[in-house]
């Protein structure tokens, strides 16, 4: 590009030539006025293609550096332009003259950056761009360049050929993907914060998988493997490095995000984000390191850095003088090089780039990046990235289909499908975090057709994941990818071959921690070259294990780790396959038999169900089924049931006829999904339940479908609840016509509770279940008299959104809109929002003004949701009025409304109407207005803006000038000009407090920013304001000043707030003066510090003392101390109070005898409140003041006349602890557990507690245990936590019986302290009335946690469980049953069968078999073995005594047949119809015998009413079978002293009642009487006469 060439040209002053800047779209009119100057032989540098296109390094090396001035053409595509934008603003920092010329549309003014350097230019206006303007107002820029062409020098050296690079940065701001390169997201939208471990941290965290003895202790979700993590912002990672050289080494494994992590670093420097301190930042990726980029030169020549940075950046050879420039620039600028992929490299380097190579590892900044293996380097931080948080994924999903809404048409409802997917599947949610893994497993999702309700199954996406990997790796290996899954595989069957023997071999050992003996079995045994192991990891499915920061370099010598344990399960899986078609066929079934109910293999069994479905073998998936379902039996039961659920979950999706065995697996589901939804025990319901809900297609069976429907159809009112409560919590995204038609039956029931629920069920369905009957049906339920009916309606017909968009629905809302409950307007705002119908629109618009923050930040985000349509002018002033709302969500989710809202809504448009709106009539509307320029803040901080803020500190409203202050606040250093601070300054005085209060915060903000003394001044005369709020302030911002603050007026200033009444004013006062140090060390600086060490609050006096500890050398402490020593003499009280106190603060850090011995005097003061203060003193100082002569006279003030100094006795004896705890201590103390004051009581016991055992004497606990029957609670609740700190060391009788009454105790407070002591003193308490106390105590403590967790204590130890009697056992078992303790989950799964087996107690055996139910364990029993399924390893018990081993079985039978009751009497009801039930339930025969009607039923003739000539009366067979249950209870009750109430459990578990025979049975409440009176008929009868004769030979001679 050359300048016009002239001879009779302009000279210019300096530079040569005036450049034009400008957008190519402004082309036509800047190339006319580039005519018309060039006429006027103005010297012009003008590129033809704008925004430098021709030639970016030309025109900043020449264009701009040898310009004299640059005209730039302001557009709004000009400032949108990158290039523009580093034209103009390098233009800025070389100095050069600007002359903004102005085109296009007249309401458009430049900001951001470009308002930025053009603000305080006068602009010339070419927006009329007729030629007789053009000619005008070019003349006038001939003008302006000509009378300016000599006022401004250069002021920074020329750097272009650095901002070159910082563009190549900004340019490349976009990441690919990896399925479909064509998409790309941008780096600073798409990458979110990768979370970095110290590397330290990540070896130890090894160490204990290593070391673990259970896998399952350490099982491998990613959150375990990684979960004592620190994260570090990336801005922050060189703050770890304690030398002044900065080298980071950071790890990642493959597909982690280490090259975005270095792109992100480059692009966040180049835009100025962080570490602005290295004038340049060189990304090299170590790959190009290669000859065919890097040629060897002439022998004894080497590359140097700069070469590399010419050939990386520069791509051509640089001018002389640019060559120059470049290494003198590099030569003494701070550079920091990102060096990407060193293990790419490391082994590969040519001999030649050497030397380069070690060149670029000795600089003395840089961030290098490899993965774990083939790391040489030894760096002193290492960190390593390892992927994702939680927050990112959720982040990561929404911003991936959000980018996408060119292909999806609902990108909201797909991520969150996906992300409710992940979380249900703890697995996938775990390898979510690896960033490459997330984001296939978006791209197989978005593939997947929803409208057909298909589900993704973890088998088939880590299918997919592998294959991906796989085809990554062999591009890596130059192979072409261009093939089918089948040829993948193929290629890669070595490594796949090897993984899938490696995972398998890990999960027999029961290791996730695969050590190097393994892995060289496996080679061995897959025959895989060690030579390409280094290359298999670059898979990216394997990771290997450093010991140390320069680790051994032979990865086949390391342990390793899958990525994620899932990955191991998957291949693990894989192996099995194989071996159920091969000749391991045996070995693979006793694998599973083994396994299958161990929740560590659960995953591997469903891969294994999933890839079977993708084969051809029906004789292996028979197999695998049949080990499933056969011996060994679950004696439970659950776990097999969740075992199969997750395994058919896999098998779903697909086409069902494949599964030969579907309906037998689906109804053993459905049997157990009937035992759940009858049962009491609401764990056993929950655990079913979340099995359910990651079961996402299979609950869409229509097997369960019809389940739930019969069960519905029962008509049972408890069972109808359980069964809707079921459907509101599965996910049914395709209901039956029948089960939507016997919800919408529901939503007429009488009870409330049963309309929430079906609403709650119709939402969680949403547009499924969306037709015309159920959307009228829930139209009615808007107007339900119950407020969460009317609530949930609203929630379900939001959810299936614009299918409800009728005009009855809308309108309908809109009326719920007036709702008196505010929950229900929410639900109502937020069901319109989803619907999106426009009538609603003015509805919502009142909403936005809703009494309620909660309405109206919803009512902004349904008026989001509409977006454009919504964007007329009512709403648009509404929202931006609402940006100023005083809720926090509100303003929000307004900004976040406008910003849906498009061009209507621009940042202009907000800013221009918020202006305006801060000079409205209505004062609520100016303060919204003041609100929401403050929460716009700097970004938009304009002249107008300022100046509009500014006249609103004028305003008459106080509210609108606070806001106008909080506002101005915001701005930060843009609103820090004379105008602002004078304007705060005089707002000090504002009649308004809250005015007065944030003007101090803000010119606070402003610190030495603004150290003008007219701010100063201000702020010394608020000093002494009525507010001590505004006192404080002011305070703390002549602290946040700094030095020049310290003034004799400031210092005089805060020498007085020493002495406010308020201590939060002193406390600041204090802090200040100790920040400003040695340099306002005055005499009365001194002594107000001195007087505040003696302040009732703590703060002020540690502020106090530290103030003067900063003062050095002019602060003498022994001067100190005896300026206070005399000060006990003073005749003022107060005085003597104060000295107190401040000699105590000293002591805390100095302690001589003279302070102590000052403390002992005043405690023989004979004003009562000195000797109260000298003990609070005392006590504060502790243990270094427990002296003979303290504790003696301590000792003395305990029977002091008041009652305060009493209570500071104990307590400052209490603070010195065990120390203090002599003979004398303990009798006085003791005697002040009986002093007439409870205070003093309560004071005595809680200093026993805090000298724990040293306290443990006889006459001690008798004292607290006394103290338990205290007419005071408060008293009673001290003893026990006395008690219980005592009891950690000692334990008498005397002390548990105590505390056993403590726990029957009438006060809730007394009985939960009781509680926390036993649980913290364990198994050492574990007897009979203890464990009874305990659960009676749970029933009235908060929670019950304190009880329950006492319980578990005991119940850990095996001694204490073995001595409990069997009255106390049945107690526990009957609580079981109750669901009264929990699921137990912190005992040991074999804890009381170990007890029961001991003991050969059968009492035990209820407990035994509950325990298992409500922990979710399974047990199985193979000859004389029992094996117990828990949360971690299978624990085996041998039992060799068969009764013992029968007995269990049987207990464990029991419950089942307990469980299946409900089971079988809903399997009768099912199996027929109401009509014939009886035919076919019954076999009979009717006979007439002698003339009489006789039914034979089962061997028994049951005989009949005689016909009395008009009816013949049958009695009805239920009536026959509640006569056998009445006569065969009322004969176990005569014959056994079993209580009733278990007798008739049984007896009805027998019976086998048909539902409508149930209805006539009596409930115990109801006979428990007549059975009573029954067994004592039979019971003798004591005798009740006085005197009676006894037979001679029952007298026995007694000699004494």
């Amino acid at each position: 590009m050359e300048p016009n060439g002239d001879s009779e040209r302009v000279m210019l002053n300096g530079g040569k030539h005036v450049m034009l800047s400008y957008n190519w779209n402004s082309q036509t009119i800047v190339s006319q006025i580039y005519q018309i100057l060039k006429d006027e032989h103005i010297p012009i540098w003008f590129d033809i293609q704008g925004d430098m296109k021709q030639n970016i390094y030309e025109s900043m090396a020449d264009g701009i550096e040898n310009a004299a001035v640059v005209c730039c053409f302001l557009t709004p595509d000009y400032q949108k332009s990158e290039n523009c934008k580093l034209e103009l603003q390098y233009a800025k920092k070389r100095g050069k003259r600007i002359i903004p010329c102005m085109l296009g549309d007249k309401s458009w003014k430049p900001s951001s950056w470009l308002g930025l350097i053009t603000s305080g230019d006068q602009y010339i206006n070419f927006r009329d761009q007729s030629s007789e303007n053009i000619h005008l107002k070019t003349k006038q820029l001939i003008d302006r360049i000509k009378e300016e062409s000599s006022t401004v020098q250069p002021v920074d050296e020329p750097s272009y050929l650095f901002e070159l690079i910082k563009l190549d940065y900004k340019r490349n701001n976009c990441i690919e993907q990896i399925m479909n390169p064509t998409k790309s997201f941008s780096v600073e939208h798409s990458y979110i914060n990768l979370a970095i471990v110290e590397i330290k941290e990540q070896q130890e965290t090894e160490k204990k998988l290593r070391k673990a003895q259970y896998n399952d202790a350490i099982i491998g979700t990613f959150e375990q493997i990684y979960g004592m993590k620190t994260v570090i912002d990336v801005k922050d990672i060189f703050n770890k490095c304690k030398e002044q050289t900065k080298n980071v080494l950071v790890l990642g494994r493959a597909g982690i995000g280490k090259s975005i992590f270095c792109q992100y670093i480059a692009y966040k420097w180049a835009t100025g984000a962080m570490w602005l301190q290295y004038d340049l930042l060189i990304l090299f990726p170590l790959r190009s390191l290669n000859e065919s980029r890097y040629p060897p030169l002439l022998p004894g020549m080497n590359y140097s850095l700069i070469d590399l940075v010419k050939k990386e950046y520069f791509g051509h050879d640089l001018s002389e003088n640019d060559d120059k420039l470049l290494r003198e620039q590099f030569d003494k600028s701070k550079i920091l090089w990102l060096l990407d992929g060193y293990d790419e490299i490391v082994q590969n380097v040519p001999e030649h780039l050497r030397y380069l190579f070690e060149q670029l590892l000795k600089t003395p900044y840089h961030i290098v990046t490899s993965r774990p293996y083939l790391n040489t380097l030894s760096y002193t931080v290492q960190l390593e990235i390892t992927g994702f948080t939680d927050d990112n994924i959720v982040e990561y999903v929404k911003q991936f289909f959000d980018q996408t809404d060119d292909i999806l048409h609902d990108e909201t409802t797909t991520s969150q499908k996906l992300l409710s997917f992940l979380k249900l599947n703890p697995s996938i949610w775990g390898i979510a975090h690896i960033p490459i893994s997330l984001e296939l497993i978006c791209s197989i999702w978005s593939d997947t057709d929803w409208s057909e309700t298909k589900t993704l199954t973890i088998t088939a996406l880590y299918d997919y994941i592998t294959e991906w990997l796989c085809r990554r790796y062999l591009i890596k290996q130059n192979t072409d990818i261009q093939m089918t899954k089948e040829d993948v595989y193929i290629d890669c069957q070595k490594e796949l071959v090897f993984l899938e023997t490696l995972a398998f071999r890990g999960m027999e050992n029961n290791t996730i921690i695969l050590r190097k003996e393994l892995l060289q079995k496996v080679l061995k045994e897959t025959e895989y070259s060690s030579k390409n192991y280094a290359r298999l990891l670059n898979i990216g499915i394997l990771k290997s294990i450093n010991d140390k920061s320069f680790g051994n370099q032979i990865e086949v010598q390391k342990d390793h780790y899958f990525i994620h344990l899932s990955f191991q399960e998957h291949f693990a899986a894989r192996y099995l396959i194989k071996a159920l078609n091969g000749p391991g066929r045996q070995a693979a079934i006793d694998f599973i038999n083994t396994h299958k109910y161990s929740q560590r293999f659960q995953l591997v069994f469903t891969f294994t169900s999933g890839l079977l479905l993708q084969s051809d073998h029906e004789s292996s998936t028979d197999s695998f089924w049949d080990a499933v379902l056969g011996e060994p039996l679950d004696l439970v039961g659950l776990r097999q049931v969740q075992l199969i659920m997750s395994c058919m979950e896999e098998t779903t999706p697909n086409s069902n006829s494949q599964l030969r065995r579907h309906a037998e697996l689906m109804y053993i589901i459905t049997d157990a999904i009937i035992i759940a939804l009858s049962m009491k025990y609401i764990t056993i319901y929950n655990q079913l339940l979340q099995s359910m809900e990651r079961s996402i297609s299979l609950v869409n069976d229509s097997t369960i479908q019809d389940t739930l429907i019969k069960l519905l159809e029962n008509g049972e009112s408890n069972t109808t609840k359980s069964v809707l409560s079921l459907i509101a919590q599965l996910s049914l995204s395709n209901p039956s016509p029948q089960l939507i038609q016997l919800l919408l039956l529901q939503l007429s029931n009488t009870e409330w509770h049963t309309r929430q629920i079906v609403c709650e069920a119709f939402e969680k369905m949403g547009a499924k279940a969306a037709t015309n009957d159920v959307i009228n049906k829930l139209v009615y339920a808007v107007n339900d008299e119950n407020a969460s009916v009317r609530i949930n309606a609203c929630c379900a017909l939001g959810k299936m959104g614009k299918n409800t968009a009728t005009d009855t629905v809308t309108s309908r809302l809109i009326a719920a809109l007036e709702d008196e409950n505010e929950y229900v307007r929410r639900r109502v705002c937020e069901a319109l929002g989803e619907i999106g119908e426009q009538a609603a629109i003015n509805k919502l618009l009142s909403a936005v003004e809703d009494k309620s923050g909660d309405v109206r930040w919803r009512a902004c985000e349904a008026l989001g949701k509409m977006g454009e349509k919504a964007a007329i002018d009512t709403v648009l002033n509404k929202l931006i009025i609402a940006l100023g709302d005083q809720n926090v969500n509100v303003r929000k989710k307004a900004r976040e409304a406008l910003g849906k809202m498009g061009e209507k809504a621009t940042i202009n448009i907000i800013m221009n109407r918020l202006v305006v709106a801060v000079g409205d009539q209505d004062a609520n509307i100016r303060r919204s207005a003041c609100i929401a320029l403050g929460e716009v803040g700097e970004k938009t901080a304009t002249n107008d803006v300022i100046h509009r803020l500014l006249s609103a500190l004028q305003d008459e409203n106080g509210d609108v000038r606070k806001n106008a202050c909080k506002a101005l606040g915001r701005m930060h250093e843009k609103a820090v000009d004379d105008d602002v601070i004078s304007g705060l300054v005089t707002a000090l005085q504002d009649e308004n407090d809250n005015v007065r209060w944030y003007a101090c915060q803000v010119l606070r903000g402003m610190g030495e920013k603004a150290p003008i003394n007219e701010i100063i001044d201000g702020l010394v005369s608020v000093l002494r304001h009525k507010d001590w709020s505004i006192r404080q302030n002011a305070c703390k911002a002549l602290g946040e000043i700094g030095e020049k603050a310290a003034t004799h007026t400031v210092i005089a200033g805060l020498v007085a707030a020493i002495g406010d009444e308020y201590g939060n004013v002193q406390e600041t006062a204090c802090k200040v003066l100790g920040e400003m140090g040695d340099k306002v060390a005055t005499v009365e600086v001194i002594n107000g510090l001195i007087i505040a060490l003696g302040n009732t609050w703590s703060d002020v006096r540690e502020n106090a003392w530290e103030a003067l500890r900063k003062m050095g050398e002019k602060i003498i402490i022994d001067d100190v101390i005896n300026r206070l020593l005399v000060a006990l003499g003073d005749e003022k009280y107060n005085v003597r109070s104060t000295a107190c106190r401040a000699l105590g603060q000293i002591g805390k850090t100095v302690s001589t005898n003279n302070v102590i011995g000052g403390l002992l005097n005043a405690l023989g003061d004979t004003n009562p409140y000195v000797r109260r203060t000298a003990c609070e003193t005392l006590g504060h100082m502790g243990e270094k003041a427990a002296t003979n002569d303290v504790t003696n006279r301590l000792i003395c003030i305990l029977k002091d006349e008041n009652i305060d100094n009493r209570c500071r006795a104990c307590e400052a004896l209490g603070q010195m602890g065990g120390k203090a705890a002599t003979n004398d201590v303990l009798t006085g103390l003791v005697t002040a557990i009986e002093d007439e004051n409870w205070n003093v009581s309560m004071s005595a016991c809680n200093a026993f507690e805090k000298m724990g055992e040293k306290a443990a004497t006889d006459i001690v606990i008798s004292a607290l245990v006394t103290a338990l029957g205290n007419k005071m609670n408060h008293v009673r609740r001290k003893a026990c936590e006395a008690l219980g700190k005592i009891g950690e060391k000692i334990l008498t009788d005397e002390m548990i019986n105590g505390l056993v009454a403590a726990l029957w105790d009438k006060d809730t407070s007394v009985r939960e302290s009781a509680c926390q002591v036993f649980e913290r003193i364990g198994d050492k308490a574990a007897t009979n009335e203890v464990i009874n106390g305990l659960i009676n105590a749970r029933r009235g403590v908060f929670g019950c946690s304190a009880a329950d967790e006492a319980l578990e204590k005991i119940f850990l130890s095996f001694s204490a469980l073995t001595q409990l009697s069997s009255d106390t056992v049945s107690k526990l078992a009957e609580n079981m049953k109750q669901g009264y303790l929990g699921d137990l989950r912190t005992i040991p799964p074999d804890q009381f069968m170990k007890v029961f087996l001991h003991t050969k107690n059968t009492m035990w055996l209820p407990v035994v078999t509950i325990s298992a139910l409500l922990q979710g364990n399974a047990v199985t029993v193979t000859n004389s073995t029992i094996v117990i399924y828990g949360r971690q390893e299978p624990i085996q018990i041998t039992v060799l005594d068969e009764i013992l081993l029968k007995e269990l079985t049987n207990a464990f039978n029991h419950q089942k047949e307990e469980l299946q009751l409900s089971l079988k009497l809903f399997m009768r009801s099912r199996a027929v119809s109401t009509k014939f039930k009886y035919f076919l339930h019954w076999v009979r025969v009717w006979v007439r015998v002698r003339g009489k009607r006789m039914l034979v039923k089962e061997g028994f003739i049951y005989k009949f009413m005689q016909s009395n000539g008009k009816h013949n009366h049958l009695i009805k067979p239920e009536e026959i079978e509640v006569r056998h249950f009445r006569e065969a209870l009322k004969e176990r009750v005569i014959n056994e002293t079993t209580p009733i109430s278990k007798i008739y459990d049984e007896e009805m578990v027998k019976a086998h009642f048909l539902p409508e025979t149930l209805a006539s049975v009596p409930v115990v409440s109801n006979i428990n009487s007549a059975l009573n009176r029954t067994r004592r008929k039979r019971t003798p009868v004591l005798l009740t006469c006085s005197s009676f004769d006894i037979p001679d030979s029952r007298f026995v001679s007694v000699y004494i």
